[in-house]
C-alpha cells in the first residue's frame, strides 16, 4: 500500500510526465503566444485517452537493474517501472493498470514522438540534439 506521502507525490508527477509525453506527439503545434494553452490542452487530450482506456503505456528498458528490468518471477520491476505504477495509480487509482514496452536507445523519439505511449520511462541523458528533435 502507497503511503500518503507517496500518493501526494504521484499526482504532480503523473501530470507531468503526460504532459512531458503529450507534448512529444506530432499534432503539438509550433511555438507561439498561445503554447502554455496549447501544452495543457494537448496534455488533458493525453490524461482523457488514457483515463478512457484504463491504463498507462509506459516505454521502458527492461535491462538495467534497479531501474528496468525483467525479476526472477518474470515480471517488469525498478525504479523506472515503480514510477509508472505510481502514475497509473495516481491518475487511475490502480498501481497495476500499466503496459510496459521495452524500447532501445535509438527508439525513444520515434516512440515518444508517435503517441504510441504515454509515458517514457527509463534512463535519458539530455543532449542538445534529442531537445532540439524531441
Amino acid at each position: 500500500m502507497m503511503n500518503k506521502y507517496l500518493k501526494w507525490l504521484a499526482v504532480p508527477v503523473a501530470l507531468a510526465a503526460l504532459t512531458i509525453a503529450s507534448c512529444g506527439s506530432e499534432t503539438t503545434p509550433a511555438p507561439s503566444a498561445d503554447s502554455d494553452a496549447v501544452v495543457t490542452e494537448t496534455a488533458q487530450s493525453r490524461l482523457k485517452a488514457v483515463q478512457d482506456r484504463g491504463f498507462v503505456i509506459c516505454a521502458s528498458n527492461n535491462s538495467i537493474p534497479g531501474f528496468g528490468f525483467i525479476d526472477n518471477d518474470g515480471d517488469n520491476a525498478g525504479f523506472d517501472i515503480d514510477l509508472c505504477r505510481a502514475v497509473a495509480a495516481a491518475v487511475l487509482g490502480n498501481p497495476s493498470a500499466v503496459e510496459i514496452r521495452p524500447i532501445t536507445a535509438t527508439e525513444m523519439g520515434a516512440t515518444l514522438q508517435s503517441g504510441e505511449i504515454d509515458m517514457l520511462v527509463r534512463t535519458v541523458t539530455t543532449t542538445s540534439s534529442r531537445e532540439s528533435q524531441w
